[in-house]
């Protein structure tokens, strides 16, 4: 397994060629893209983006590349305005996929949106390393939004990913703004335990199951780094 976490700032994926964008200087994920195919021979890229704002400058930026399928999952309505679920790219290529949810979507709707959706569409793909546009401000903590999710939810959701893409994935840091206890801090360390377990092991299963789902009281054991 070879998983890697940059907790980059400012985020990047709003960034388009020429300007920045919404807090956004350097788009990151496409430079990382470009790097792995110019520097490590990789030959398809996956990009998956949860940041609860469309990647409007990542999308815009990969439209029509056959060698990259981008997925965003992002709140409907919310800035910048982008990220149509009938917007498969200007190109051709059809390599873009937009979904966007409910404002007040929870840990249920992008776990359905995920397993439905998503990780097949990148799965079939068969990429050889996978970008994560790593944003956690669909926390319900989060100032900019609407969403529900928890910290936890997003060790579920790296969870998830992992089993259906594998373990060479990259994360960089995207939006996130809620400083409580509950909020960025903690999301981010549920995603680095997520990836820190063992894939099939009981740690990875109590992760999957909240704290009231799990067969007995006992079997759940919150991890920690």
């Amino acid at each position: 397994p070879s998983v890697a976490l940059a907790l980059t700032r400012p985020p990047g994926h709003h960034a388009l060629k020429a300007r920045g964008m919404g807090f956004c200087l350097f788009n990151f994920a496409v430079v990382a893209a470009e790097h792995a195919f110019e520097t490590y021979g990789v030959k398809r890229i996956a990009m998956l983006d949860w940041d609860v704002h469309h990647g409007n400058g990542v999308a815009a930026l990969v439209d029509g590349d056959e060698r990259i399928r981008y997925a965003s999952l992002h709140e409907e309505g919310n800035f910048p305005n982008t990220g149509r679920a009938d917007d498969r790219g200007s190109k051709g290529a059809q390599n873009l996929l937009h979904v966007p949810m409910e404002p007040g979507s929870g840990w249920e709707e992008y776990e359905v949106a995920l397993e439905e959706t998503v990780l097949p569409w990148l799965s079939e793909f068969d990429a050889d390393l996978v970008i994560v546009s790593a944003g956690y401000d669909a926390l319900a903590l989060d100032p900019l939004a609407n969403m529900m999710l928890d910290a936890e939810d997003f060790g579920k959701i790296s969870i998830m990913v992992r089993r259906a893409l594998g373990s060479k994935v990259v994360l960089g840091l995207e939006g996130g703004y809620s400083l409580e206890p509950d909020g960025l801090a903690a999301a981010v360390e549920s995603t680095i335990v997520a990836f820190s377990t063992e894939p099939g092991s009981p740690e990875e299963s109590q992760l999957m199951c909240a704290e009231d789902e799990c067969e007995s009281p006992e079997e759940y054991v919150r991890p920690t780094i």
